[in-house]
């Protein structure tokens, strides 16, 4: 695979941690795309048979080949991380307003008030894309559009020409495109726990005459002090927001052409301290894996991303002045 990197590059966000993040989610789409084979063998056997191989020796090398990427897995990303980490205890998502108060202490005067509210998504930056090495491939996922509070439009027509009697599904083609946001929310005069809250939803509009996975991922990084020179890590995979199989049919998508719509919803936590500012770096990325055959990334319109009322929202919680000792 080689890389194309983006011209626009967002320079809050660590390119090297974004690097370090596609690494682990493709090979986490390896890991859930032979999971897939593994749980589906009986109607994949005769095509991961190979010359001469009875169907039991080619389970066994699946499940083999299963079990070490389970191990390279757990070794790169560490232990899991949930898209939920609520410190500062769930919230509706609903604009402006003050939180309940506590007593201040010395110099804090009588009481001492939370806020929440919400802010909205930035207009996307590029991110990283990587297509194939491969010469029997071609095409790429690429932006249309990018407009304004979060929401991005994309295409493209991922393409692997191999006939459908030469296929090995255990060397599948890989292509990736994320996109990028930088959310700042306001500052706070005390510390405080920060939590906050989006929605992101993915509506994949698909024509396909191949066979392979497409998988949309969420990743974060959060900075309790930004400033112009922050350098922000993407160090938190928080899920993946779609995963399917181009073979199987769903209530819009009949396996050849359709729409597969998915959302999640992320809610954390962390610490801010005094007069500073918190920011999160918000990373959505798109995969495609096939094995053969080409895939439109459009049906009815255009391939999107969006967030719910654009918006991320959240809640300052302030932090006893005990517990800031």
């Amino acid at each position: 695979m080689k890389e194309i990197e983006a011209k626009d590059i967002n320079g809050l966000i660590s390119n090297k941690s974004l690097r370090q993040d596609n690494k682990k989610r493709l090979l986490e789409a390896e890991l859930l795309h032979r999971s897939h084979q593994f749980r589906n063998f009986d109607r994949l056997k005769y095509r991961l048979t190979r010359d001469g191989e009875d169907h039991a020796t080619a389970f066994k090398r699946l499940s083999t080949a299963r079990n070490r990427l389970i191990k390279r897995v757990d070794i790169l990303r560490g232990h899991p991380v949930s898209a939920s980490n609520t410190g500062g205890g769930t919230f509706d998502s609903s604009p402006g307003g003050l939180v309940a108060p506590r007593l201040g202490g010395a110099g804090e005067g009588a009481f001492v008030f939370g806020t929440e509210g919400c802010v909205a998504l930035p207009r996307a930056s590029e991110g990283i894309s990587v297509v194939p090495g491969a010469s029997v491939t071609s095409g790429r996922i690429q932006t249309v559009a990018r407009g304004p509070l979060g929401n991005v439009e994309f295409n493209g027509a991922p393409f692997v020409d191999i006939p459908d009697t030469n296929v090995d599904l255990e060397n599948e083609h890989v292509w990736l495109h994320n996109w990028r946001y930088v959310v700042l929310f306001p500052c706070v005069r005390t510390a405080s726990t920060l939590t906050y809250k989006f929605e992101v939803n993915l509506d994949a509009q698909l024509i396909s005459e191949a066979s392979g996975m497409i998988m949309s991922f969420v990743s974060i990084g959060e900075e309790p002090s930004a400033s112009p020179t922050s350098n922000i890590e993407v160090d938190t995979p928080v899920g993946w927001l779609l995963i399917a199989d181009l073979d199987e049919r769903t209530s819009f998508y009949n396996g050849n052409y359709g729409f597969i719509q998915s959302s999640m919803t992320v809610e954390r936590a962390f610490e801010v301290g005094a007069n500073r500012t918190a920011a999160v770096a918000i990373i959505v990325g798109y995969v495609v894996r096939l094995s053969f055959g080409r895939l439109v990334l459009q049906f009815m319109r255009n391939s999107g991303i969006g967030f719910s009322f654009g918006r991320v929202c959240y809640r300052y919680v302030p932090v006893p002045v005990l517990s800031q000792g």
